[in-house]
């Protein structure tokens, strides 16, 4: 869950990047936008997790946002995301990470290179790979398939679905399979 902190905090900073128009927002446009900031994007669904409000009071909110310039929209009805205004689009060029870049222990660097290397990984190989990179952070097919040089819907069909379907990875929306934006992460097995 984002914690939206101290409200003075959080219009301190966004007033740094948007001016008067962020000082003016309620509670729930600030969580908006800094939900988009800090995970790269915000949903309907998201906001409702958040807030605990309504789906129509939250998609009034995020409109608004939209029409202030806050925000922008992609997609549309309930494949509908919200990005920060000017941010970078997710997927191009590097890999999204929530806004934030990752920082790779001195090995992975080799991950990504041992996809370029091979034109063709055994299954258990790219598997092995694919968890690694999902360790600690959520990837969208996308990224993963642009850290890995492959095609992002065979890296879907022949991996991603396997390891799901044994319970490697998690889905950050486990109720909507398909959601274009979908999103993996290692699943933490505790101790025993």
């Amino acid at each position: 869950m984002v914690n939206i902190g101290s409200a003075a905090t959080h219009r301190g900073q966004g007033g740094q990047r948007f001016g008067d128009r962020f000082t003016q927002l309620d509670k729930t446009a600030v969580q908006a936008v800094v939900t988009a900031q800090v995970e790269g994007s915000v949903t309907n669904a998201r906001m409702q997790e958040i807030t605990g409000e309504h789906s129509k009071d939250i998609t009034g909110v995020l409109q608004t946002l939209v029409r202030d310039g806050l925000l922008t929209q992609q997609n549309q009805r309930r494949w509908a995301s919200y990005r920060v205004a000017g941010a970078p689009p997710i997927g191009r060029g590097l890999p999204s990470f929530g806004g934030v870049l990752p920082s790779f222990e001195p090995r992975t660097p080799v991950i990504g290179r041992a996809g370029t290397l091979k034109a063709k990984l055994a299954t258990a190989e790219m598997q092995a790979l694919v968890l690694r990179l999902c360790d600690t952070r959520w990837l969208t097919t996308r990224d993963l398939a642009e850290l890995l040089s492959r095609d992002p819907e065979n890296l879907q069909r022949r991996i991603l679905t396997g390891l799901v379907n044994q319970g490697l990875l998690e889905l950050r929306y486990p109720g909507v399979p398909n959601r274009p934006d979908q999103a993996y992460r290692a699943v933490v097995k505790s101790a025993p």
